[in-house]
């Protein structure tokens, strides 16, 4: 009451709201689940230097005209066959475009705005109907238009270190799949070696391969065991913040929340990790669930109760022996989760990793 009057007169600031940290700067940070991540098949860089590389790749491709006369001939015969086909069945505003060019130089700006997907119809692509469907399929030689990178030992070593990337298998990951990618940097490779290379094909054939390794590599188990690590770390550090608040009322539903963090965490035994397991017991005998009262509980017993907090905290304690400090806490008024015991036994100084540990847990 005397704290909420002086913050109200401007005599004490209110304290500052607790963040949830994201999940990002919780696996930055924490090698232990970094290392699990990784044993599940996810790998963020993996991710976002295929994406820098594949942008890369993309980014350097220029369309060139080779004969703009033989160009403007075949532009406008294309204009007179888009009546054959559905009028949405085609890019015919990029063919309208090109239709109006007064020279080669504003043709090939108009194709440079998209030189990997604005494909020409009729010239680029010809239509084929199958099976009641009109689809648009690239020719295997392009005479009048040449997209090729503009500096191509640049595009060649891009290519390598995309294919060094993809050199060694990742854990849990389809092999197979890995290697459709490898398959799909040669052909761009043997592309790229012929003499009227044309380089929008193979480009958008390797892009669909890295994004089936993407989104279909991972097992089934490893994508639903990942999905669980970071569905926990977002909760429990919501959590964490919840009982770091003050004037929470809502101590009973607190502890429902994170005795049921703490099932579904032994319930997983593919992600449990010391990091973890200390993170889930830190929260389970937080002071705000453990039921004590200065009136039920001596001075003496809550300096013990918050040294075993702090040696959770640091990691470096004994499953058994905090067992049985615990219990004897209990008889001494403290209210404990009974699945603290199940989490301490999953516990012990080899299983922590003695010496060496991961640093400091959150919270």
């Amino acid at each position: 009451m005397w704290n909420a009057l002086l913050i109200r007169l401007g005599f004490r600031s209110r304290p500052a709201p607790v963040v949830p940290e994201t999940s990002a700067d919780l696996i930055g940070r924490t090698p232990e689940l970094r290392d699990l991540l990784a044993r599940l098949g996810y790998n963020p860089r993996l991710e976002t230097e295929s994406a820098r590389l594949m942008a890369g790749l993309k980014s350097s491709i220029r369309a060139e005209i080779t004969d703009y006369a033989a160009f403007q001939s075949a532009v406008a015969a294309a204009v007179l066959r888009r009546g054959t086909v559905s009028p949405a069945a085609g890019n015919f505003a990029l063919l309208d475009s090109l239709s109006e060019t007064a020279d080669v130089n504003s043709a090939q700006a108009i194709l440079n705005a998209d030189p990997i997907d604005g494909q020409v119809p009729f010239i680029e692509q010809i239509p084929v109907a199958k099976g009641g469907q009109l689809t648009w399929r690239s020719p295997v030689d392009h005479s009048l238009i040449r997209r090729r990178p503009v500096d191509v030992p640049r595009f060649v070593e891009a290519a390598g270190e995309l294919e060094r990337l993809y050199s060694e298998p990742y854990p849990a990951r389809s092999e197979a799949m890995r290697l459709e990618v490898l398959d799909a940097i040669a052909r761009l490779r043997r592309e790229l070696d012929r003499d009227k290379s044309y380089l929008p094909t193979p480009l958008q054939f390797l892009e669909t391969k890295l994004q089936d390794y993407k989104t279909k590599s991972l097992s089934q188990e490893a994508a639903d065991l990942t999905r669980t690590v970071f569905g926990m770390i977002e909760r429990l550090s919501g959590l964490r913040c919840a009982l770091a608040a003050p004037g929470r009322n809502d101590t009973w539903e607190l502890a429902g929340q994170v005795a049921a963090q703490a099932a579904l965490y032994l319930a997983r035994p593919g992600i449990q990790i010391p990091w973890l397991t200390n993170c889930v017991l830190g929260l389970a005998l937080h002071e705000k669930l453990t039921g004590a009262t200065g009136q039920r509980v001596s001075k003496r017993n809550r300096k013990k109760m918050e040294l075993i907090r702090r040696e959770l905290a640091a990691g470096y304690y004994d499953g058994t022996e905090t067992a049985r400090r615990l219990h004897r806490m209990e008889g001494c008024g403290f209210d404990v989760i009974s699945l603290v015991y199940t989490l301490l036994r999953l516990h012990t100084p080899s299983a922590a990793g003695y010496p060496g540990r991961t640093g400091k847990v959150a919270g």
